[in-house]
């Protein structure tokens, strides 16, 4: 992790981490990390450079001691022969040698499994490829993008790309627009988009899936993880191009071939090398399961009388969706729209009868975005980590019902009055329910702060508390600064400092209090206070003119605009 981290153009981090080595004494590492990430000599310092001095083969050692991890490393990647199953290899492709003996195999494949895994956002802007996995018929071939990037040019990437997505054989990949979108993201690869105006023969498994069941609505006989939106007698009556198919890769491998995806990995870095077997595993199955299913699915339409030809085709990426011609009123995009104007077609909707504080929601764990804002609207929101608890949840009070998916014709079913629409209940809402509770805790204990306040608190607790910064907290200082604050400059909102000497400051705010050095927030309603999580605020936050915070007395928790 470090060490990618440290790969990045970030000349300010390197030199916070070496300096962080050097104050914890650890001298011999802070030399091998600055050798590492190429640090100039006049920029070392003053106690590393003495350390260099008095220590004449420090630097060699250093070198000598990247060699070696580096070679260990690659001697572990190159020990771990590894099988997905008996007589199956995978292999990874890390050179240009190694991916132009695969571009020779292309041609020769009836069908090419596809799947990718993506760099971490703090490491590529945007998402893009880490690796790439190609199933073929004698083995999983993991392409390392992040080792090929160093090596391959422009015309080495198009070759490749060419290859993969415009020959003749069949791809198969379960979510492939999103794949195809990351492949193309990374410098090496955007300028080739063109590419993507030639492929042939690229099938999504996903829409297969749906093409299928448009034709024959039965298709799986075990339809549990299939939701397509019929809700059974009392639904409505909709056309099958209205229906929409929720499933998962793991569900549909668990019940069409019976097998169960391990999804440990789902989550791992994909950039840091070298990658551990359970991630070589995890990746490769991925990509070969995508073809073990798609013929499952051939079977299965062979038996039922279902054009499956016809289905693929109308399941490729290229070509254009379907041939239907359905009319259409044309409608404002949301993203078009002015939020003055989203506010009046709401309010036009909503009367205001009621607060959205006088709201008392349960919002499934799928939906965990749209819980946690509508807490900082105020609303009171559980989230229940699951299907059960949502259940168990529902029986034990008057709540609306927030749900997607599959789970929404379950949950009408058991509580047919409770899964509802804002519309009915005439619900407003307005800026002053804005972090009126909690988005951790759901609790409506909040003091409102200035700006000056977090940051009195954040030079405290994180800045005087470094080990890089020499001087003590001015108390003498910052109780100037807060017993003159303007709450104009924050919208409004000021403090009160009610007490100050030699080992005390404490700030009377909107709500409660903030003892400054003890860094404590304590609500006018609760007797005892909590510590602010002033660390996990952002120094750019912190610092930001005119801001206002938000602090949970229960949890902690510090929220901003």
């Amino acid at each position: 992790m470090i060490q990618e981290a440290l790969r990045l153009e970030d000349e300010r981090l390197k030199m916070y981490f070496i300096n962080f080595l050097v104050g914890q004494s650890s001298f011999e590492d802070a030399v091998r990390w600055a050798v590492y990430c190429k640090i100039s000599p006049s920029r070392l310092p003053r106690r590393l450079v003495d350390y260099i001095q008095m220590t004449p083969d420090a630097l060699v050692n250093a070198e000598r001691n990247i060699q070696r991890m580096e070679m260990r490393a690659a001697e572990v990647e190159e020990e771990e022969a590894m099988e997905l199953l008996p007589g199956f290899p995978i292999l990874t492709v890390k050179t240009w040698t190694q991916l132009r003996a695969l571009i020779d195999k292309f041609d020769n494949e009836p069908q090419i499994g596809i799947d990718s895994e993506w760099k971490p956002q703090y490491i590529a802007p945007c998402e893009s490829i880490a690796l790439l996995q190609i199933a073929l018929a004698d083995a999983v071939y993991l392409v390392d993008f992040c080792l090929l990037e160093k090596e391959m040019d422009e015309n080495h990437w198009l070759l490749f790309l060419r290859a993969l997505l415009c020959n003749s054989s069949m791809k198969i990949g379960f979510d492939l627009t999103n794949d195809l979108r990351a492949l193309f993201a990374s410098p090496s690869t955007h300028p080739l988009r063109y590419v993507l105006d030639e492929m042939s023969n690229v099938v999504c498994l996903k829409l297969l899936v749906t093409n299928l069941l448009e034709v024959d609505r039965r298709f799986f006989e075990n339809k549990s993880f299939i939701d397509d939106n019929d809700g059974g007698d009392d639904a409505q009556d909709t056309s099958d191009s209205d229906q929409t198919v929720h499933f998962k890769l793991s569900e549909l491998s668990e019940n069409l071939l019976g097998v169960k995806l391990d999804k440990s990995e789902q989550c791992s870095n994909w950039a840091i090398r070298p990658l551990r077997a359970s991630q070589k595993r995890y990746a490769a199955m991925d990509a070969y399961i995508v073809v073990e299913l798609f013929n499952k699915l051939k079977i299965t339409a062979e038996n039922r009388d279902v054009d499956f030809d016809e289905a693929v085709n109308r399941s490729q990426v290229s070509v254009k969706k379907k041939d239907k011609i359905k009319i259409k009123k044309e409608r404002i995009k949301f993203e078009d729209m002015k939020w003055a104007k989203i506010c009046e077609k709401l309010n036009g909707v909503l009367c205001g009868t009621r607060k959205s504080t006088d709201l008392h929601c349960i919002v499934d764990s799928m939906l965990l975005g749209l819980g946690k804002n509508l807490r900082r609207c105020g609303v009171n929101v559980l989230i229940p980590e699951n299907r059960n608890e949502l259940k168990l949840k529902a029986t034990e009070g008057e709540r609306i019902i927030l749900t997607c998916g599959k789970a929404y014709n379950e949950l009408k079913r058991l509580f047919p009055d409770r899964v509802l629409f804002f519309a009915r209940y005439n619900v407003t809402f307005s800026g002053l329910d804005v972090f009126s509770r909690c988005i951790d805790c759901n609790n409506t204990c909040i003091v409102k702060a200035p700006g000056i306040v977090i940051q009195a608190l954040f030079d405290n607790v994180v800045t005087c508390r470094s080990s890089f910064h020499d001087e003590a907290f001015d108390i003498a200082e910052w109780s100037k600064r807060l017993s003159s604050v303007d709450p104009d400059q924050y919208r409004g909102i000021g403090c009160q400092l009610i007490l100050y000497d030699d080992i005390g400051v404490v700030v009377e705010c909107y709500g409660g209090t903030i003892d400054i050095i003890a860094n404590i927030v304590t609500h006018d309603h609760l007797e005892e206070g909590v510590e602010v999580a002033v660390k996990r605020v952002p120094e750019p936050v912190v610092s930001r003119v005119g801001n206002v915070f938000y602090i949970c007395a229960l949890c902690g928790k510090v929220y901003w605009d």
